[in-house]
């Protein structure tokens, strides 16, 4: 009986705020640019800037909300090295197909001042790329007169 009347308690007030506050449904258009670095040992990496854009949707209800949408993202780098007897160079730029995921609490601890934290993830798809890479065969001379034994104990 006590439960029941814990539970009653519960749903009344949950019923009460739901009537206070209407779920808001918003829609919008977010865009931006990628800027990234990439740090490897052995050659010189540069990133390519490249953009994101695409519809997003959220949904808030009682200071709660979740935030989705359809992002699409390119991600690129340049990179030139010299690995042993080889000169390279390479070029990436891909597309994907991003759909975020988060779920945001947002609260007013000062009236004219709001502030909000969010967690989730974001899930990408690769659609469509181009990577080139060139390789050059360098110090031929030098290697033309060695020869490499191997010697097993």
């Amino acid at each position: 009986m006590m439960m029941f009347i814990v539970c009653s308690c519960f749903l009344l007030l949950v019923a009460s705020s739901f009537a206070q506050k209407k779920p808001e449904f918003n829609a919008g258009i977010r865009g931006g640019l990628n800027l990234m670095k990439y740090k490897t040992e052995g050659s010189d990496l540069k990133y390519k800037t490249g953009f994101h854009a695409g519809p997003v949707f959220e949904f808030s209800f009682l200071g709660f909300g979740i935030n989705t949408g359809l992002l699409v993202s390119t991600r690129g780098c340049k990179s030139k090295g010299e690995f042993f007897y080889y000169k390279f160079e390479s070029d990436m730029m891909l597309y994907y197909a991003e759909i975020p995921l988060t779920v945001q609490y947002m609260f007013k601890p000062i009236p004219m001042f709001g502030m909000f934290a969010e967690f989730g993830e974001y899930n990408a798809c690769r659609i469509i790329g181009q990577i080139t890479s060139k390789i050059e065969e360098t110090q031929k001379e030098e290697r033309l007169g060695k020869i490499y034994t191997t010697q097993l104990d």
